[in-house]
């Protein structure tokens, strides 16, 4: 399914902003964000991501929407919800943006709208790029947006129904359904009849009673309720106050150098189970479960019941102590702090997700088992237990390269199979074709004339 990307000016600053959309939901899967800060959430060397933009790039900013056929804000409806909860996002948010990323953003812009070949564009990028953080300033689920609101909500089904009742009655809400009262209970009917926007105090008591009842995930409730007394309340709660706009974050861009930390569950067990009950590897048994109520010793005993219990969890963290993933991560084996790769258990599970060793989320497929060869190169199992993956990182240049690899698994003694594997590939990283590249990620157009349509649910042909 693709993440078409969307893009606006916004007429209080004239600062242009983006934002990923989510197709399946029809809604959000981003928060709006700068263009510097944008290409670190997607990964700010994740090349064939920044190929890819680079060339739409001239055709996202006329039509502001790598969706063929669409165009963001559409003129005839300037008034449609989704732009005015992107405008109000960033009027919560706007304090956050430091201005310092001003003169870097019109940098990127006018790098990304050139006509040269991608060979020259990438290399004029890495040099504008080299001084910089890789990595976005807050932690990477706090860009989230309204997809995760309502997946979150879909989770919980007819659960919510006594909360909004009683949310509704209390304010006087009801009226707005009149006409269909099963419509009070979606997400869509509220978002679409305005009550983020005209009544933001009634939502923001129905999301913290819903939190509270572990029937939304913390980090899914809205950010235009996240400056209410009692929603500060419940994320500090769950000890996620980290997500909160007021959260003081560095206003500088300098490289930060992430390593990977250990911690002690209990620290982070709030916050844990509410991941796992709406997490897709997770259980949704766990969904209304009265995490703030149960000890730590109920908690760990739900946990063990759906075999997702997890005595430690691990995470990259910054100098000053900034995590940069949800606490969801565990290992099962010991990690080297020398190693360019590293293999994480989502949740505690045997389906690993690889990133690099500062952070970048390199490949989620999910595998089953790992084997080191050396610092550098990998081979991870798939989950069908037939086949095999190798990838290798180099940490210097920050260039992953991926090969599916046949191999007859020696039960005895696997490291010799896989060491002899590994003579066959010559070269550290394959070189890529500077050629290809170039006509691969040369200037296209994405809208044909005459084809616009004001239907944001298709998909678009890009790998977003």
């Amino acid at each position: 399914m693709a993440h078409p990307i969307y893009t606006f000016i916004n007429p209080t600053n004239q600062k242009r902003y983006f934002l990923l959309w989510d197709t399946i939901t029809g809604y959000p899967e981003t928060i709006p964000m700068d263009f510097l800060t944008f290409l670190q959430y997607k990964g700010l060397y994740y090349k064939d991501y920044i190929g890819t933009v680079f060339s739409v790039y001239t055709h996202l900013i006329e039509n502001g929407s790598t969706m063929p056929g669409s165009i963001f804000p559409d003129p005839n409806t300037q008034q449609n919800p989704f732009f005015l909860q992107a405008l109000l996002v960033l009027s919560e948010l706007e304090n956050d943006a430091s201005s310092k990323n001003d003169d870097l953003n019109k940098t990127l812009e006018d790098l990304f709208v050139l006509d040269i070949d991608f060979s020259d564009f990438y290399s004029q990028y890495l040099n504008l790029i080299c001084t910089i953080d890789e990595h976005p300033k807050r932690q990477l689920n706090y860009y989230i947006s309204l997809s995760q609101t309502s997946t979150c909500l879909l989770k919980s089904g007819a659960l919510i129904a006594p909360f909004v009742n009683q949310v509704f009655d209390e304010y006087g809400l009801h009226s707005h359904f009149n006409e269909n009262e099963n419509r009070k209970y979606d997400f869509d009917a509220w978002f679409k009849n305005g009550l983020f926007f005209n009544h933001q105090d009634a939502m923001a008591k129905l999301f913290v009673l819903l939190g509270k009842n572990n029937l939304i995930s913390i980090d899914a409730i809205p950010h235009l309720l996240r400056k209410n007394e009692e929603a500060v309340a419940l994320f500090h709660l769950f000890g996620m106050q980290s997500l909160l706009p007021e959260t003081k974050i560095q206003s500088y861009n300098k490289p930060r150098v992430f390593e990977l930390k250990a911690f002690d569950s209990s620290r982070f067990l709030k916050e844990y189970v509410n991941h796992v009950s709406f997490h897709p590897l997770g259980d949704f048994s766990l969904i209304g479960l009265q995490i703030l109520e149960l000890t730590d010793d109920g908690l760990y005993e739900r946990l063990n019941g759906v075999y997702l219990g997890v005595g430690r969890l691990v995470n990259f963290v910054d100098e000053n102590g900034l995590r940069l993933l949800p606490m969801t991560y565990s290992s099962y084996f010991s990690i080297d702090k020398d190693d360019t790769l590293h293999a994480l258990a989502p949740l505690g599970l045997q389906q690993y997700h690889v990133f690099s060793n500062n952070g970048r989320l390199i490949d989620k497929t999910g595998y089953y088992d790992v084997c080191k060869v050396s610092n550098s190169a990998f081979y991870f199992q798939h989950m069908d237990l037939l086949s095999w993956q190798r990838i290798v990182y180099n940490s210097d240049l920050r260039i992953s390269s991926c090969d599916a690899v046949k191999l007859e698994y020696n039960f005895e003694d696997p490291l010799v199979a896989f060491h002899d594997l590994e003579l066959s590939f010559v070269q550290y990283i394959q070189e890529e074709n500077q050629e290809v590249l170039n006509q691969r990620f040369m200037k296209r157009e994405i809208i044909a004339p005459g084809e616009i349509n004001h239907d944001h649910n298709g998909d678009d042909e890009l790998p977003f």
